[in-house]
């Protein structure tokens, strides 16, 4: 290949890559023939151009089907003269080891955004007992990491972990709220407005005519989640609402279903309050079984609400679940942009706008009475 060709080349392919930040994963290119004609180039030079694209992991090419954007089985090795990103080009992002809905979908939109912007994304899997030192240790030795986002460990988060993480000297986003960020050097929150959530949770109930409302605190004593019961609080106030709190003694890695299940049994019994607030799906599978085994139905017995994204399975439970859904796609988006232009002086708590979902869960107490 002539050296002018090579450079046609690289350029076309460099375009392709800016055109893929409009594209979604999976998403079907359009033909050879027409990405010539498009670019004005021969159909040789351009099927060369998507062969690159393969190889590179940017492209999978099925044939008879066509060319897609990669969900890519490997790390992506990036081109340095497509100009896209220069070194470092790669994102650590670290996750509890256990499977989780709302974890999943922010690997893969993170995996998305990647792929968008020519980089590479390596997983670190927390366990139990990981010491989040290994972690810092494994960023410290390459010289390729441009940023870590991390899921933490459902638990607090202690400032000695925050030091930690802030002396990677990379760029830190923290999926998670998280206080005392603004006197970090390299740290960011981005995550839902779990106060927002709450809020809305609880007014949706009460705007059914729920005055006496439990909530669960089925999952692990996160500040999230002490951010959430604000919210709940202040719509438990500005409406003139009752509200009862139960649990928040469930440790990291313990089954938030049976957490749950017990304390829905508990309320079910009393039969006084109308309304249930939950902090996940895990949660409603748990009071969804509380009153299979009591013989009652619900909502008749207790409408409840959730945090909601739980693979869809919102829709599909009996009665679908009433949700306020985080947006894992703009939170992934927000963290990347972060990475690459950070700036300490910039605002580093970043919080992204939470969705109502109103689905059967929820008896409207006004239009019955």
């Amino acid at each position: 290949m002539s050296e002018s060709s090579d450079k046609l080349c690289q350029s076309i392919k460099a375009r392709l890559i800016e055109q893929f930040a409009d594209y979604e994963l999976d998403t079907k290119l359009p033909s050879v023939r027409d990405l010539a004609a498009e670019f004005g180039v021969a159909y040789l030079t351009m099927n060369g151009v998507l062969n690159q694209l393969e190889i590179e992991g940017y492209i999978k090419r099925i044939p008879r089907k066509g060319a897609y954007l990669a969900s890519r089985e490997r790390t992506v090795s990036t081109d340095m003269q497509t100009g896209m990103i220069s070194k470092p080009s790669t994102i650590v992002f670290a996750y509890p080891n256990f499977f989780s809905y709302a974890t999943w979908s922010r690997l893969h939109f993170a995996e998305e955004q990647a792929v968008k912007r020519g980089m590479a994304m390596l997983e670190f899997k927390l366990n139990p007992d990981t010491d989040y030192s290994t972690l810092c240790q494994m960023v410290a030795q390459r010289d390729d990491v441009c940023g870590v986002f991390i899921i933490p460990v459902p638990g607090l988060i202690s400032k000695a972990l925050i030091k930690s993480l802030d002396q990677m000297d990379v760029p830190v986003v923290l999926l998670e709220p998280t206080p005392d960020v603004e006197k970090t050097q390299h740290i960011t929150s981005i995550t839902l407005d779990w106060q927002q959530a709450g809020y809305l949770l609880a007014e949706q109930l009460i705007h059914a005519g729920h005055q006496q409302l439990a909530y669960f605190r089925h999952e692990p004593n996160t500040y999230s989640r002490r951010i959430m019961l604000t919210g709940i609080k202040q719509a438990i106030t500005d409406h003139d609402a009752k509200l009862r709190i139960l649990g928040g003694s469930i440790k990291p890695w313990e089954d938030s279903r049976e957490s749950a299940h017990q304390m829905t049994m508990t309320v079910l019994k009393q039969g006084q309050y109308t309304g249930g607030i939950y902090e996940s799906m895990r949660g409603i599978q748990g009071a969804i079984r509380a009153a299979h085994a009591m013989q009652v139905t619900l909502p008749q017995a207790m409408s409840f609400v959730s945090i909601g994204r739980g693979n869809g399975d919102e829709a599909y439970f009996a009665p679908p679940t009433t949700t306020v859904d985080p947006n894992p796609q703009e939170e992934m988006r927000m963290a990347f942009d972060q990475v690459l232009d950070f700036d300490s002086s910039k605002p580093r708590t970043l919080l992204s706008k939470p969705s109502l979902v109103v689905r059967e869960s929820v008896i409207d107490l006004v239009q019955t009475q």
